[in-house]
């Protein structure tokens, strides 16, 4: 197995964690954790455009796609819905689902991304910057509502666990498929990613930090499509 996939899912995954311990012992101003929000949903829409969904119409048309984008949006809106309903009473829970539901999508794409080489950096940068707001968010909201740090710490590695497995599932179970077939499911994570940002990362993001958070948002785009051109 290749050695970069596993040091790429590692660093992924690892950011949620690590965002998660550090949210335990401070708590930055939610004007900085909004600009780092902000920045990540610019390096998400970066990968939307320039890798994911772009490339998936090259190679497959634009029905197939389309369709499966659609179809990733309209799943995590089920998806969404269901945690809210479920987590009612239960924060732990509830922000552990909502964590899977956001992060296994763009972590199987993510593996996907190194079969033929063609690993992308703006969508392994949007990954780990909005990770970390999203463990100290998480992890800071469940102490104060009475969960223990040892629990706490279980949830948030399990989950980053959970997406270390997604990243390298998605390399391994996917190596050998027809390019449409990836073209399918990186347009439905692409969907999914685009619903999590107008559902939740960019209203989030706004409402901590205001207009000027849309700064952040184009830096964030300008920066990781920089990076495609190296």
């Amino acid at each position: 197995m290749d050695l970069l996939l596993l040091l790429i899912a590692a660093l992924a995954s690892g950011s949620l964690t690590f965002g998660a311990v550090l949210g335990l012992v401070w708590i930055p101003p939610q004007r900085l954790l909004a600009t780092i929000l902000a920045f990540a949903s610019g390096a998400f829409i970066t990968a939307l455009a320039t890798d994911l969904f772009v490339e998936s119409v090259e190679t497959a048309g634009i029905v197939l796609p389309g369709a499966s984008l659609l179809a990733g949006a309209i799943v995590y809106v089920v998806a969404i819905l269901f945690v809210e309903r479920i987590g009612r009473g239960s924060d732990g829970m509830s922000l552990f689902l909502g964590s899977l539901f956001d992060g296994v999508p763009e972590s199987v794409v993510l593996g996907i991304t190194f079969i033929g080489g063609t690993e992308t950096l703006p969508l392994f940068v949007a990954i780990v910057v909005n990770n970390v707001p999203e463990g100290i968010g998480g992890a800071s909201e469940m102490q104060s509502a009475g969960s223990s740090r040892s629990s706490i710490l279980v949830l948030w590695t399990a989950t980053g666990v959970v997406l270390f497995v997604s990243v390298v599932a998605g390399n391994v179970f996917l190596q050998g498929v027809s390019s449409v077939t990836l073209a399918v499911v990186r347009s439905f994570a692409g969907g999914a990613i685009l619903a999590t940002l107008a559902d939740a990362t960019m209203p989030d993001a706004f409402e901590e930090g205001g207009p000027a958070v849309a700064v952040a948002t184009a830096v964030g785009f300008l920066m990781t499509f920089a990076l495609t051109t190296i």
